[in-house]
């Protein structure tokens, strides 16, 4: 499947350090204790514990298929990176405007992704455009 993929190598090399970094929040709100409501969103206790850590397990289980999926899109099946970095702009795009505009907590913490969706969306609209330039090899596979 990867010969299908005409851009360039090293925008699935950076898909796949992309997919890598969404198992960290994945395993952190599938595994943690508090699934990071607490010790890294900065959630308060007293707003429904129990509902809060099942949430935060439930967006880990999310993030950990995702994180799965553009895993294999980078290292096996790059005729749909195309598509997976614009998901994965919309993603983020999604997550900024609600946590920025729609939905904001002024005065409140705001947890790493929020500030992290503003960086990832131009990052990954800047890949999805180096994904369209001709490759200096045709069937470049990695390694």
């Amino acid at each position: 499947m990867n010969g299908l993929y005409d851009g360039p190598v090293w925008v699935a090399h950076v898909l796949a350090v992309l997919g890598l970094l969404e198992l960290g929040p994945a395993l952190i709100h599938s595994f943690a204790p508090d699934g990071g409501a607490f010790a890294i969103a900065g959630l308060h206790q007293q707003a429904g514990r129990a509902t809060i850590i099942g949430l935060f397990a439930w967006a880990g289980a999310t993030q950990l298929c995702w994180a799965l999926i553009i895993l294999s899109v980078a290292f096996r099946y790059r005729v749909f990176l195309r598509p997976m970095l614009a998901l994965m702009a919309l993603e983020k795009s999604l997550i900024a405007l609600n946590g920025w505009l729609l939905k904001p907590n002024p005065g409140l913490h705001h947890p790493p992704a929020l500030y992290a969706a503003l960086v990832a969306v131009p990052f990954l609209l800047a890949l999805l455009a180096a994904s369209f330039a001709p490759s200096s090899r045709h069937h470049e596979e990695m390694p």
